[in-house]
């Protein structure tokens, strides 16, 4: 019903303002996710510095690291890509 509703709205705002609504909405989510990763690679650090003073295997944890910083580098390239879609509508 809401998807309903948005169609219309957007077939009366003309594609080019639902295009750039949809960009910003995109650009907010991600954004967030971005914030949430920074968080997780922070707590991932911790745990790793944690790892070592206590003399723990560490491996595991710098790859999961590793995945972390890898994904947080995706969405910092899709948001760029978002932020110059939105520039150019």
């Amino acid at each position: 019903m809401a998807e309903t509703k948005r169609v219309r709205r957007d077939s009366l705002l003309g594609p080019a303002r639902a295009r750039r609504e949809w960009l910003q909405r995109e650009i907010a989510k991600t954004d967030a996710q971005l914030k949430f990763l920074e968080d997780h690679i922070r707590a991932q650090q911790e745990r790793i510095e944690e790892l070592e003073r206590v003399g723990g295997e560490m491996a595991a944890a710098r790859d999961f690291l590793v995945t972390l910083q890898d994904c947080r580098e995706a969405h910092e390239t899709y948001r760029l890509r978002l932020a110059r879609d939105l520039e150019a509508t």
